[in-house]
C-alpha cells in the first residue's frame, strides 16, 4: 500500500481514494482467505497493514471535505486493527511482529494527540 501512493511523486486526492480502495480490496481478500485455512503466523501482519490503511484513508480524508466523524472513525478501527494483531503477535509470541504493531501504535497515539492538539488551538 505505501510502495502504491509512493509511485507517483504527488497522487491526486481522488488517484490516493482509488489507491486505497484498491489496497483495501486486496487486503480484506488476504484477511478472508488467511482466516479459512487458519494460516494464524499471516494474520497478524495482515491486520497491521489493514490498519494502516486505516490510518491512511484517516489522513487522506483529514485533507479533503469529509466530516471530522468518519475520520474519528476510522482512526478507531485502525487502532481496533492493530490492537488485534498485537493480541495475535504476543499470544503467538512473534516478537517481530509485536514491535512492528508498537511502532504503528506509538504514531498513532502521535496522530490523534497532534488532532487533538489541533482541535483545542483551532
Amino acid at each position: 500500500m505505501g510502495a502504491a501512493l509512493n509511485l507517483t511523486p504527488s497522487p491526486s486526492p481522488k488517484r490516493r481514494g482509488e489507491i486505497l480502495a484498491e489496497a483495501e480490496q486486496h487486503l480484506q481478500e488476504a484477511l478472508a482467505r488467511d482466516r479459512a485455512i487458519n494460516l494464524v503466523e499471516l494474520e497478524a501482519p495482515i491486520l497491521l497493514e489493514v490498519a494502516r490503511l486505516r490510518f491512511a484513508q484517516a489522513v487522506v480524508s483529514s485533507q479533503s471535505s469529509v466530516d471530522r466523524q468518519k475520520q474519528n472513525q476510522l482512526m478507531q478501527e485502525a487502532f481496533d486493527f492493530a490492537n488485534e494483531a498485537l493480541q495475535i503477535a504476543e499470544r503467538c509470541e512473534y516478537r517481530l511482529q509485536e514491535a512492528e504493531v508498537h511502532n504503528f501504535l506509538a504514531e498513532w497515539w502521535k496522530q490523534t494527540a497532534d488532532d487533538r492538539q489541533q482541535t483545542k488551538v483551532g
